[in-house]
């Protein structure tokens, strides 16, 4: 009698990233609308300025595919007000506020720690985090290698079972699963508190490994001869 097999076939690939986005979020108070609104508009056009040679373009206008930095994002200020209050609830005068975040995507990661360690040390200038990642092309090729690795996982564990009966087994039906990555995130606020007055001009950086992974589900049914390979 023929026999069902159901398996789920699972891969996991590790991959150095290949570029890192750095969150900065830039902002001001006081007493002006305009000035801090001021402010933040020209912190963050100095801090564009100083990144320029970090990314060259070629005759064509496009950015260098060895340039250090490939991507500078500006988002839109955000502007409020507030009224703090005394320690007898009377209101004090209007607060301003003015933000704005900046996301800047290296793929060298030693300019990467200097300009964080730079930034780090700006009076109102907040680095957030440092998101790790992979880049379109590399994710397409992981992706290739990893669905081959979790077909092959599935055909061993309906092997497995199938040797137990004394059975060979085909597959019946495939069903993907998306693939996943597992990006690393770092938290500047701890990397902050490890500062301190060094003399290091960087920081030492050690970019955790990204984890690919894919699972497939796979139906097969015991044959009277021929294996899976």
């Amino acid at each position: 009698m023929a026999v069902t097999i159901n398996v789920t076939g699972s891969s996991t690939i590790y991959h150095y990233p290949d570029q890192a986005v750095l969150s900065v979020h830039i902002q001001s108070e006081g007493p002006s609308r305009n000035l801090v609104s001021s402010y933040v508009t020209t912190r963050s056009n100095l801090l564009q300025r100083h990144l320029r040679d970090f990314v060259p373009r070629n005759s064509s206008g496009q950015i260098s595919m060895e340039a250090p930095v490939s991507n500078i994002a500006i988002g839109s200020e955000r502007s409020w007000s507030t009224v703090p209050r005394d320690r007898n609830g009377h209101p004090l005068d209007r607060v301003y506020h003015a933000s704005t975040d900046v996301e800047i995507t290296f793929r060298n990661f030693t300019k990467l720690g200097k300009i964080a360690k730079c930034l780090i040390t700006e009076e109102n200038v907040e680095v957030s985090k440092i998101v790790w990642q992979l880049t379109k092309d590399t994710r397409e090729v992981l992706g290739v290698e990893s669905r081959k690795q979790a077909m092959k996982d599935a055909i061993r564990r309906a092997q497995d079972y199938a040797a137990v009966i004394g059975k060979e087994v085909e597959p019946m039906l495939i069903t993907d699963r998306e693939s996943t990555s597992t990006i690393g995130t770092a938290k500047c606020m701890a990397v902050n508190a490890n500062i301190g007055a060094g003399e290091e001009d960087s920081l030492d950086l050690a970019p955790p490994d990204i984890e690919f992974h894919c699972s497939v589900e796979v139906q097969f049914r015991s044959a009277g001869s021929g294996k899976c390979d």
